[in-house]
């Protein structure tokens, strides 16, 4: 799954974890100013990774044996691993937004990606403001809000831009209507990820007075699947198997999650161009 899998130099940065709709805190066990190794510390460094729409496709939840994931697969063995994840929203910005304030939608009226969170939300209600009050440094990088909406005095420090990734050649084929899938010519540290986790690097190693808690924000598995061929080599077409599904999969699903789901558009459209196997290797390669 893209530009984490090479990353051998940090373990602890790279375990993809879930964002959106899932998200996971570590305490950063090999600490500065722990008293001892053998005692936990009062106020232990929390890293928080939050990883754009990867849902289930991690292997060892068992669902899709064709995914490559041997570093999540390695830090569920050393932790604990919920199998069982609910969202607030099924939407970007109100599910992070939640997650981040500890406030409902039906509280807040972030309800979709166009609401700001920030004419709602007080500076004082958020994460970020609690480990503060706490006594903690406070950093990040990434996508932790929704992308245009991040409120710079939340934090202490901030990787104000990580760049983007590489764009496609002119005239290249970018996928299926909305399903973005593609192969970049470009070096793994020349994208956006490589820029976010590469500042986790950094945090890691310094040496800070504070407790900290450091929030990386990774985009990818989130379309576009724009990766380096090396990835998409990983995962042959004759080799990709289609997800199980079925004709009336949304019959009993209310008008409005139709609506999003958008079927008519999304799903038809890859339907006809027999491009499926494409899109799925791009979902595992992205």
């Amino acid at each position: 799954m893209g530009i984490l899998h090479v990353r051998e130099r940090c373990q602890a940065v790279r375990q993809r974890c879930v964002s959106g709709l899932l998200g996971i805190a570590l305490a950063v066990s090999a600490l500065p100013n722990a008293a001892r190794a053998s005692e936990p510390p009062a106020r232990p460094n929390v890293l928080f990774i939050a990883v754009d729409d990867l849902r289930d496709w991690v292997t060892c939840f068992g669902r899709t044996p064709q995914s490559l994931t041997p570093n999540f697969d390695r830090l569920a063995a050393r932790g604990t691993t919920f199998t069982r994840a609910y969202c607030a929203a099924p939407v970007c910005n109100p599910s992070r937004t939640a997650l981040m304030s500890g406030l409902r939608p039906s509280s807040t009226g972030v309800y979709d990606n166009e609401n700001d969170w920030r004419t709602v939300i007080s500076p004082e209600l958020t994460l970020t403001a609690a480990f503060r009050r706490a006594g903690y440094f406070v950093c990040g990088a990434g996508k932790i809000y929704h992308d245009a909406f991040r409120r710079p005095t939340d934090w202490d420090h901030y990787l104000e831009s990580s760049g983007g990734d590489p764009g496609l050649a002119p005239g290249q084929d970018p996928g299926v209507g909305t399903i973005r899938f593609a192969l970049l010519q470009c070096r793994d540290d020349e994208l956006e990820d490589w820029q976010i986790v590469d500042y986790g690097i950094e945090q890691l190693g310094r040496r800070h007075e504070r407790p900290f808690f450091l929030a990386v924000g990774m985009h990818k598995p989130h379309m576009p699947w724009y990766v380096p061929r090396k990835y998409y080599d990983m995962f042959p077409l004759e080799r990709i198997e289609l997800p199980p599904h079925r004709a009336d999969d949304l019959d009993d699903v209310p008008d409005a999650g139709r609506e999003m789901a958008n079927a008519e558009e999304h799903h038809a459209h890859m339907l006809a161009s027999g491009r499926w196997k494409e899109a799925r290797a791009g979902a595992h390669s992205g």
